[in-house]
This record gives C-alpha cells, sequence and structure tokens, in this order.
C-alpha cells in the first residue's frame, strides 16, 4: 500500500526592537490625627512600553501525499500600557492590636498588530490583531496581635477582581470575549512569628491569582503552524 506522511517543515528569521518606560511613586503619612502608629500610605506607578519587528517565514506542509509552501513576511507592531495605584490604613488599637486595610487597582491594554504579505503583496488572511484591556481589584483586611517582643500573629482575608476584555482577529476570524466579565475570589491569610532567644519559628499562608498567558486567551486560531491550528479561549479564569 501507499505509505502517506504528514509533515510539517517550519523555518524561521526574525528582528525585534523595542522602547519601555517606567515611573512609581509612594508615600506615607505617619501618626495621622496626632495618634501613634496610624498611617495612610499611597502608592502608584505606570509603564509604557512599544514593540515592533519583522519576520519572514517559510513553511513546507506535507499533507497525504501532497505538498504546500508557503513563504510569508510579517512586520509587527505593538503597544503596552499599565497604570496602578494602592492605599493603605493602619490603626492601632491599644498596645495589642492593630487593624490594616488596603486597597489596589490595576489596568492593562495590550495592543498587537501583525501585517502579513505573501509574494504577491499584503494578505489580510494571515494578518492579525489583537486588543485587550485588564482591570484587577484587590482588597486586603489584617488584625494583628503582638505577644512578645519580635513575636505576632496575623490574620485576615483577600478579596481579588479580574476582568479581561479581548478582541481578536486572525485567519479570516474575529470575536470578542470577557465583556463585562469579572471573576472574582476570596480567600484567607495568617501569618505567625515567634521568637525566644536564638530560636525563630515562622509560619504563613496566603492565598495569590494569576491571569492565564495573553496567547491562551486569544479566541481566534493560532497559524504559527498550519497543520496544528490551536485556538485559544478567552474565558480563561485566573487561577490561583
Amino acid at each position: 500500500g501507499e505509505n502517506l506522511m504528514n509533515r510539517s517543515e517550519n523555518t524561521t528569521r526574525s528582528l525585534s526592537d523595542s522602547k519601555d518606560a517606567e515611573v512609581s511613586a509612594d508615600v506615607t503619612f505617619r501618626e495621622v490625627g496626632g495618634k501613634t502608629g496610624r498611617t495612610i500610605g499611597l502608592s502608584g506607578g505606570t509603564s509604557y512600553e512599544k514593540t515592533g519587528g519583522e519576520s519572514a517565514e517559510n513553511t513546507i506542509l506535507t499533507l497525504s501525499g501532497s505538498q504546500d509552501t508557503r513563504s510569508m513576511t510579517y512586520q509587527s507592531d505593538g503597544e503596552s500600557s499599565t497604570l496602578n495605584g494602592r492605599i493603605q490604613y493602619t490603626e492601632p488599637l491599644g498596645k495589642k492590636w492593630t487593624l490594616s486595610t488596603s486597597a489596589n487597582y490595576t489596568w492593562s491594554r495590550r495592543d498587537r498588530v501583525r501585517d502579513a504579505f505573501d509574494p504577491a503583496g499584503r494578505n489580510d488572511y494571515y494578518s492579525s490583531i489583537s486588543k485587550s484591556d485588564y482591570l484587577r481589584q484587590q482588597y486586603d483586611v489584617t488584625a494583628q496581635y503582638k505577644f512578645g517582643t519580635g513575636s505576632w500573629i496575623t490574620v485576615g482575608a483577600r478579596a481579588i477582581g479580574t476582568l479581561n476584555e479581548t478582541f481578536s482577529k486572525s485567519y479570516g476570524i474575529e470575536e470578542t470575549t470577557g465583556k463585562d466579565l469579572w471573576s472574582w475570589y476570596v480567600a484567607p491569610s495568617l501569618n505567625f512569628q515567634y521568637n525566644k532567644g536564638i530560636n525563630r519559628l515562622i509560619v504563613s499562608s496566603s492565598a495569590f491569582s494569576q491571569r492565564p498567558s495573553a496567547d491562551r486567551m486569544l479566541p481566534v486560531l493560532n497559524i504559527a503552524n498550519p497543520s496544528r491550528l490551536p485556538p485559544g479561549n478567552g474565558y480563561l479564569k485566573p487561577f490561583s
């Protein structure tokens, strides 16, 4: 019988460049209202990145005995912006207790445009666009009790909400996902430290949230390898 082989050969060369800038600041007001230990802290920052580049790709796809060759040149442009801010308030309650609360906000935008050109000229079918807006809210409240020099226990809770809206267009398909879709989770936290002489015992437990990578969330096909076209999922939730 005839032996058919499915095979993909891909050769790529690329050149890229990037420029970025970042600014951050913080300030703390102590003994607010004349009370020792009462503080208000403010912090924030912003960043910007611009990327660009060009790549050439040659793909040979052997499928069911036939062979298809594609030569493409891609020109890429991208911009990323981030803005974040935080406010924290600390209130002493007597000599042993301290109550702290904080609120954190982050906004980021990421735009990517990849124009494709085949030997005949611009090829919109293989060009791609992705635009995403990401919002994150985080609220913390903790209570700390001191029971000795350098010894204390802190208990609290954290609430995190994220919103990720993504527009993508690739391989002739366009879609918007995550619009007005917030994802929330609440988790407790615990920190314990005990000191006696040269001995120290520390116990800590907390939670975190991290969003999936942008490539995994793009809701259209990834055409980097024409023999394998995996779509992303714009509704993936942050993992913890």
